[in-house]
């Protein structure tokens, strides 16, 4: 699966050419395999078509799906989507990709595309299997090229087993030139996180930047704890305040100077909601 997130993206990038394919498990049921018994060669090869067919189709329902599209400069847009189906709650088991570009892209635009495959793969492994950890480093400095305008990853799981605490069932991803954000649902609570994406005012540093962050991490510990908030949910709040806010890797090295003219990072709405009770 990781393979295949890579390869999609760098495959466009490499080639600027579009890909889709739709991958079963194709089993014929055994009432309609007797059907075809004693008729001539067309009709059943027109009934194992008819099944192949009904077997693909069958792989969109109840899929979990993750959609990835990003805007360059130039006006283009880019889009990938993955569709995997476990078979546990109706339709095929299986696997469906798509990857393709609204115009041709430009050998930078290209670049940047590469440059994002394993920022892609290091978010969506982090939002798999069983609790969700945030991972969007790889992402977040997605126009370090100067090329791309925006990125959008929404990911939805219907497959959510509702009676597992912290199993993710919704996500989005928003990267702009003016806002970020993160939203979160699990089958613990909701986290909403909307940031301002235009460069801070001022000369801070990287080290005045970062202790402006932990100063509101620890206001964000301090709300939770009075509000006796979700601990997974809280974390997945403050990782992606912390990813969204970060100086890009490529600034100056960090420097531990006094934060103290330091403009905090700007926040335009931030909001957490967690099903647990709060204790007496």
């Amino acid at each position: 699966m990781a393979r295949t997130r890579r390869g999609l993206l760098k495959q466009l990038a490499e080639t600027g050419t579009g890909y889709k394919q739709t991958l079963a498990d194709y089993v014929p049921a055994a009432d309609a395999a007797g059907a075809v018994e004693g008729t001539d060669a067309t009709a059943t090869a027109a009934a194992a078509a008819a099944l192949q067919e009904q077997s693909l189709g069958g792989v969109s329902t109840n899929a979990a799906e993750v959609n990835l599209k990003i805007q360059t400069r130039s006006g283009h847009t880019v889009e990938l989507k993955i569709g995997v189906n476990n078979g546990d709650q109706g339709g095929t088991r299986g696997l469906q990709v798509e990857v393709k570009s609204s115009g041709a892209l430009s050998s930078a635009e290209r670049q940047a595309l590469s440059a994002l495959s394993d920022g892609l793969d290091q978010a969506l492994e982090g939002l798999g299997e069983g609790a969700p950890t945030l991972d969007l480093s790889g992402l977040t400095g997605f126009d370090r090229g100067g090329v791309l305008s925006g990125l959008d990853l929404k990911i939805e799981n219907p497959n959510a087993p509702a009676d597992v605490p912290g199993r993710m069932q919704a996500f989005s991803l928003h990267l702009g030139t003016d806002t970020k954000s993160v939203n979160m649902r699990t089958t613990s609570g909701e986290m909403n996180l909307e940031v301002d994406a235009t460069p801070p005012k001022g000369a801070a540093n990287n080290g005045q930047r970062w202790s402006a962050i932990d100063q509101l991490l620890k206001q964000i510990d301090t709300a939770a704890d009075r509000g006796h908030a979700d601990a997974a949910m809280t974390k997945s709040f403050k990782d992606a305040f912390q990813q969204l806010q970060a100086p890009p890797v490529d600034d100056a090295p960090l420097n531990a100077g006094s934060a103290k003219n330091a403009e905090p990072p700007s926040r335009r709405t931030t909001a957490s909601r967690s099903r647990r009770p709060r204790r007496p």
